[in-house]
């Protein structure tokens, strides 16, 4: 009836456990226990494990959940992907029922997810491929590979089905820290599979797997070919985001470094004879807010014609960054549009944080017609959301005939009262102008 210890240790994998021989009012700790609890697997597969007791099935009788304090790898040996385990006690023995406890219900690649969307077997929907920084894999080095989920759903409702964790055996390439993107890199129409990623001796490289495939499901070269791009010597891989930047027919590239700054590399040559030069080594002038890990998303998410630029990076919080294309060099810092979250409780957009590290690719996944977006987590997650803007199109013109319409206080802080309006359109929007709510 009194309290025990359980503990872990930074860069140790077993639990400790410490018996109170005494009471809980008069405790007495002696001796610890490094192989707790004997009659289970003792030696976690991840770092620093951390304990908590929880009822998870309401019967009045606590299980224990163990997992990990750390985030990110530490020596590339934890099994991130099995690191929830759940204990149950049967008489004085906890005997560990499962090692992915939530997680073997969603999707998880074990650290740094990046993204990239693509309909791969060509039946009209997206299906979501996943680069990660690492995988263990037994008697061998560790290393990253690419999950494939195909989706078995439609184009209005996506359903992402597990196929298989290293699709294209990319982990013979003996790679960390992959980062995969799909763009048509010569020329043919057909979207390629272009990544980047580190081998063991920290130098960055890119490659590309060529799809063969003009129509119909995608065929690719194997094995995949270097990418001659500009590249610097860094530890994680470069974040690519692909378009036409000077809109001359041929790719060029916004590429997010790990210390915060964001490259723009043009292809001053041809599609089929492709030069690719630095143009801006600090674009858009983003390493002035001086956060790392910069990963960059590209596309037109609010409808006007123009690529914007959506970032994620260290601070765990999404950019916005509208027409990229009218920044130009020796210009002031793009300035950020960090509410992007619509809070469907209180319909007002907001800034929130969805963790260490962000990895955004872009797609229509619901048949709207607008890019969402798939979120990859540093704890090997991804979220998704959907982008709710919409055109501001319509003929519906307002005349003097028409009952008039009042707005007051108009600007307001807080209560806003609105009169006169029987149907339409109604969009609230803040004093520069970024949309807070919009009701039909």
């Amino acid at each position: 009836g009194d309290l025990d210890i359980l503990m872990g240790d930074v860069s140790c994998s077993p639990l400790y456990s410490i018996i109170n021989l005494r009471t809980n009012n008069n405790p007495l700790f002696r001796g610890v226990d490094s192989l707790w609890p004997a009659q289970a697997i003792a030696a976690m597969s991840f770092k620093f494990p951390a304990s908590y007791n929880i009822d998870i099935d309401n019967n009045g009788v606590d299980e224990l959940i163990v997992s990990t304090n750390f985030t990110a790898y530490e020596d590339f040996d934890e099994d991130f992907q099995n690191s929830v385990w759940l204990y149950r006690q049967s008489g004085a023995n906890w005997i560990r029922q499962e090692k992915n406890w939530l997680q073997n219900t969603q999707i998880d690649v074990g650290s740094n997810a990046h993204p990239a969307l693509a309909d791969i077997d060509a039946d009209g929907d997206l299906d979501l491929v996943i680069g990660t920084k690492a995988r263990v894999f037994t008697g061998q080095n560790p290393r990253a590979t690419l999950t494939l989920f195909r989706n078995i759903g439609t184009t209005q409702n996506p359903i992402f089905n597990f196929e298989t964790e290293d699709w294209l055996s990319i982990s013979a390439l003996n790679l960390r820290f992959l980062k995969p993107v799909f763009a048509d890199v010569n020329g043919d129409g057909a979207k390629d599979l272009l990544f980047s990623a580190n081998p063991s001796s920290f130098n960055g490289v890119w490659r590309v797997f060529v799809n063969q495939s003009l129509t119909g499901a995608y065929q690719f070269t194997v094995p995949s070919i270097p990418f001659n791009a500009p590249l610097v010597t860094q530890i994680p891989g470069d974040g690519i985001a692909p378009f036409d930047y000077d809109n001359d027919g041929d790719l060029d590239f916004l590429v997010g470094r790990d210390g915060g700054y964001l490259n723009l590399v043009l292809n001053t040559g041809t599609v089929n004879t492709p030069n690719y030069q630095i143009r801006a080594n600090d674009f858009g002038r983003l390493f002035r807010q001086a956060y790392f890990e910069l990963n960059p998303c590209v596309a037109d998410f609010n409808g006007d014609g123009n690529p914007d630029l959506i970032t994620g990076n260290s601070s765990g919080h999404l950019r916005f960054y509208n027409n990229v294309r009218a920044w130009q060099s020796g210009q002031p810092a793009l300035i950020p549009d960090s509410s992007l979250l619509m809070d469907p409780n209180s319909t007002v957009a907001q800034a929130v944080s969805l963790g260490g590290y962000l990895a955004p690719a872009s797609g229509d996944l619901n048949g709207d017609g607008w890019p969402d977006l798939v979120i990859g987590l540093r704890t090997g997650g991804i979220k998704v959301l959907y982008n709710s803007s919409l055109s501001i199109t319509g003929n519906t013109k307002i005349n003097k005939t028409q009952k008039s319409f009042q707005v007051y206080p108009n600007p307001g802080s807080d209560l806003i009262k609105l009169e006169g309006i029987e149907s339409g359109n109604l969009e609230i929007l803040d004093l520069q102008g970024r949309l807070l709510m919009r009701e039909e």
